[in-house]
Formats: C-alpha cells, structure tokens, sequence
C-alpha cells in the first residue's frame, strides 16, 4: 500500500509557530553558542545528519568551570562512552579568567582514570582549578595528548609529562612554593616533540629552574616565562642553547624590581651573537655580555639607554644553517632577523635627570629602522611621559621617522599620562572634552588636581571607567546651568538631539562628545599621515589611556584601507574601546608577539558555556 507522503504546508499554522516557538526557547535557555548553533539545527533534521552533526558538536567541548567537566565525565562514563572517542579538545575555563585561578576542589575520589574515557583525547586546557599530580595521572588513559594547559600547585609535588610522547604544546600557570621536600627527578624526560613552552611564574618554579639548565627541546619554537622569577642568564642562556627558537615572550616577576633588561644585550639575543654566562661565574664573566642593569650595581649601563622589564620577539633564519649553531658562544655574525618587538619600557625620568639622553617614542621611530631593517610588527609600550610637547606635533614627528620602515604592517604604542599634553599649540582648554586625556575615571589624575575626589561619593567606580556628565559636575564642581550649556554644545557636536533628562547618567555620552570632535580634527589625520608615509602599514593602535598605570585602558584602534591599485591610502578608519563599551573593553597593552598574542586576543574573545 503506497503511504501518503505529508508536506508542512498540511500543518496548521499555530502548530507550527509552537514547534518554533519551542526550539528558539530551547535554545536561549541552553545558551548555544553562535559557533554551534547551525551544527545544532543540523543534528535535528533527521537520523542520518545526527550522526554527523553530533560527532562534530563532541569534537571540542568547554566548560566554565571544572565540576561541570566532573559531572560530564560521568554521563559520558554511564551513557555515551561510545562517543567518548569523538572528544579531541577540552578546554575548563579561559586563560584570561582570574576569577577561579586559585580555587581548589575536593578531587580525589571525584575523579579517577575510569572517569576519563576519552581514549582520543589531543588537548586538555584547565584554568578555573589548580591541577596536581593525582590529576594529571588521571590522563594515563589518554595517550594521544598534544596540548597541557594547566595551573599547577608546587606544594604538592612537580609535574612528570613522560608518559605522553606526542606532547607539542605545554603551558603551565606555577603557584604555591614549592615544599623543601619536593626534589625533582634527577633525569629529566625527554621532550622530543614539544614546539611551545609557556610558564607563568606566579611563583618561584624549581620546575622551570631545572628544565631551563639541563633540559633539551630539539623542535621548540615558541617559549614564553612571563612574571619570571629565575634569574635573567638561565632565560638567556636556555634561548641561546636552542636555535630552533623563532618565538619569546618574557617578562619579570613584580618583585623582580632590582634588575631591567637592556636593549643592546636584547639585540644580541635576538641575532644570535651574544654570549650568557653566570655573572656570578669569574671564569665566563669577562666573555659574556650584558643582559641588562642591576639596581645595586655602582657602574652605570651602557649603550642604548633604554630598559625594560617586559620584552617579546619573532624572528626569522638569515640562512638554512641558522638554526644549526650549538657552541655555547654566540655566532661571530648574525643569524637571525627580527620581525615583531614588543617592549614595556621602563620610566626614564631618573635617567633624564642624570643627564642621559633618552630615547622616547619618538627617537626610537627615528633611530632603530636601520637596527630592525626587517621588522613587521611593533609593540612599544613607553612609561614616560612627554612634558613639553603636543599630540600634534609629536604624531608628525613619528609619521615623519616611519618612512624609514619599509616593512612595518602593525604599530602599537602608548606613552606615559597625558595629564598636561594638548593637541596642538596653544593653551590647555579648560573643557573636559576638549583635551588628549579621555573622560575616564583616572584616579592618578586626582592627585595633580585640587578637583574633588570621586572615591568619596562613587567607592565602587572601577579605573578606566567613562564618566558620565555627572561625575564631570561633582569634579570640576559646575552649575546646573554649565551642564546645560555643555548638553547645547553636546547636541552640536554629536549633530543629534540630546534628552537633558537621560544624558546626565549616560556613560557613552560624554566618551561619543569627546571621540567625534578629536577623532575628525587630530586623530584620523595624524593616522593617515602614518600610512601614507609608511606604505607596508595596515593596522595602528594607539592606548590613549593606561594601560600602565590603569586597571581598565582605552584603546584606538585603526585599519588601514589601501588602493586596490597601489598602495594609495583610500581611507583610514578607527574604533575606540573602553570599559563598558558597546563594541567591547578596550584590551589589555600585551607585551607578547606572534602565537601568543594571537592566543591571548582570541581567548578574550571566546565564550565557556
């Protein structure tokens, strides 16, 4: 008997608008994520394309926090185990949280290696629990590892990643000191496929420590030891002992305020000429060369004066037998080419008072060209401030240095506060939207001014966080009648209406009134002046606030839009970040180039569900 084939068109209307009605709840309720919500409509259309759709769904899984990975686990343990072989990522918070960084669970007994039956599992990342060794030996069963990302309690014992020989990627977060009887094994396991180490010293790591002395990692390409609390040789002498190394990031630990790194002795690091001895070492002291500058040491530093607490570099082989060099001294020439720098450059006020001429943003545009002739990417984050100069005339003078980079494609910077800076010439305006400082919530700024202080009536008021036209008339202590005067010109500005009503508490307003006039009179022309002397340029940022000295920073970012026949400028376009912005928060100034910047930018921009 032939079945009648029925069409939805047959189903009444209110039939179907339930049906819809039900999924588009279902789906708000469960918070799919806009990455899986067409593979979620998929698995619904029929058997077939639910297999299929499923196993992809399984592929990578996230959690917020690590009790849901527990009770995961155990559905997939009881009811899904044969799709527990699907599973290849599993990522438990985000690297950028903070919040849970240090929250610990009662785990033994919660889990075991029975719990974890993901045999095919390549990437396992933790950031919302400390992990120990009873975790880790729970991914026994889990051969196929590529990827460890884990925060890593010292007083509990040190990580042992031998039985995982596929390992390429290890990033370990070190808390906890660690006990005096936790001694490390005496023969180190092999890392023959490892291609980035990254470790976060929160605080000291014998682990590290060790590895950076007596451990090998022929293939390793990425390292990055940021708030590094060993000493600056080891980091040093552990780069130069692996020439396959194209990608650092370092930066020293907050207490470390006793030594700053050099920038002579960073080029030589970076080109592959230097030498790095113990400097404790009579023997070696004579041959090796300056990494940086003790605070206690009497003699002053020498050749460029600029230091640093915070560095990143990519570089490039000049020739195929580069990567090939293993005498423990530095090569006679170069073997290497910069391609990205990042710097967060120490205060030189000190040095300037010494009677030392400092190199400024300004004088590194204009002098390090031929020192990084294949440089692409520049990061320079400056904490000093420029006293005597203009928005104005200082862009002209960086746009004027940039045509002597002929490859740079991004340029980042930031410099000191902009309390006292103007735009051009002439006299500070006494509007607060009419000067280079954004309307934010600075409190340094409050230090400099007999203006009255926010914490007093606003407590809960976060650094970086925009004013609104009420904050303006508690600070600068204005009248009704200046703050309706200040809508008028508002309304002008902005070429719209203005409710007198709303704008007194809105935190966009005063941000938009201070962006429109400064971005269409200063900025945009000082950037395209950039682009066009500096024909490789496609992206500028510029932190007009922060990110130093501030919680919460504020971005400009600009796109550069070229001739599609050249490499005319067409059009250069900006977006401004801050806190609570509509578009997102401004991020933080990372002092991180290459893969882990691009990881740290796309870890912000994810979402755990």
């Amino acid at each position: 008997m032939r079945r009648t084939r029925r069409s939805l068109d047959m189903l009444p209307s209110e039939l179907i608008w339930e049906i819809l009605r039900y999924r588009y709840s279902a789906e708000r309720a469960n918070h799919v994520p806009r990455r899986y919500s067409t593979l979620n409509s998929v698995l619904r259309v029929n058997r077939r394309l639910r297999e299929f759709a499923q196993r992809l769904l399984l592929k990578d899984i996230s959690f917020a926090r690590w009790d849901g990975f527990l009770d995961e686990a155990e559905r997939f343990w009881k009811g899904f185990a044969h799709h527990a072989h699907d599973v290849r990522t599993i990522q438990i918070g985000r690297m950028t949280d903070k919040s849970l960084a240090h929250e610990y669970f009662d785990l033994p007994g919660a889990i075991s290696p029975r719990c974890l039956p993901f045999s095919k599992l390549q990437s396992f990342s933790c950031w919302s629990a400390v992990t120990n060794s009873y975790i880790l030996s729970s991914f026994r069963l889990c051969p196929e590892v590529k990827t460890f990302n884990l925060i890593w309690d010292q007083q509990q014992g040190f990580p042992n990643f031998s039985p995982w020989q596929r390992l390429e990627t290890l990033r370990l977060h070190f808390i906890g000191d660690p006990c005096q009887t936790c001694m490390y094994p005496a023969t180190i396991p092999s890392y023959d496929t490892l291609t980035t180490l990254s470790i976060l010293e929160e605080a000291h790591s014998s682990w590290l420590c060790s590895h950076l002395r007596e451990a090998t990692f022929p293939k390793l390409r990425v390292l990055s030891v940021l708030q590094a609390a060993c000493p600056p040789h080891l980091m040093y002498n552990f780069i130069h002992r692996h020439p396959t190394l194209l990608e650092v990031n370092i930066s020293l630990h907050p207490d470390c305020d006793d030594f700053a790194f050099g920038f002579d002795g960073l080029l030589k690091l970076i080109d592959g000429t230097g030498t790095w001895t113990d400097p404790t070492d009579p023997k070696g002291k004579r041959s090796a060369d300056i990494i940086g500058w003790a605070f206690d040491d009497d003699s002053l530093p020498m050749g460029t004066p600029i230091t640093f607490l915070a560095f990143a570099f990519a570089r490039v082989p000049l020739y195929p037998q580069a990567t090939e060099w293993h005498e423990p001294v530095g090569s006679p020439r170069p073997r290497y080419a910069a391609t990205a720098l990042a710097l967060e450059v120490d205060s030189q006020d000190e040095w300037e008072d010494m009677g030392f001429r400092i190199v400024r943003l300004h004088d590194f545009l204009a002098t390090m060209a031929p020192r990084l002739p294949r440089l692409e990417v520049l990061r320079l984050g400056y904490h000093t401030d420029y006293k005597d100069w203009n928005f104005t005339g200082l862009m002209r003078s960086c746009a004027e240095s940039l045509k002597k980079w002929s490859h740079l494609r991004k340029l980042a910077f930031c410099w000191g506060d902009l309390v006292r800076f103007k735009w051009c010439g002439g006299s500070t305006s006494p509007s607060p939207l009419w000067q280079v400082e954004p309307p934010v919530n600075l409190p340094y700024t409050m230090q400099d001014h007999e203006f009255v202080n926010l914490d007093e009536h606003y407590p809960k008021l976060k650094e970086g966080t925009p004013f609104t036209l009420e904050h303006i008339r508690m600070i600068y202590e204005f009248s009704d009648i200046d703050i309706a005067e200040g809508i008028k010109s508002i309304q002008e500005v902005l070429n719209k209406p203005v409710n007198p009503d709303e704008a007194i508490g809105d935190p966009h307003l005063a941000m938009l009134a201070w962006q429109e006039p400064c971005e269409r009179k200063f900025v945009a022309p000082m950037m395209r002046l950039f682009a066009e002397n500096c024909p490789t340029l496609e992206e500028i940022e510029w932190y007009p606030v922060g990110p130093f000295f501030v919680d919460h920073a504020v971005r400009w970012l600009w796109t550069v839009h070229r001739e599609r026949t050249g490499k005319g400028v067409r059009a250069v376009t900006g977006e401004l970040n801050y806190l609570g912005c509509p578009k997102g928060d401004a991020p933080e100034f990372d002092v991180l180039v290459g893969q882990e910047l691009d990881l740290a930018v796309k870890d912000r921009k994810s979402s755990i569900y």
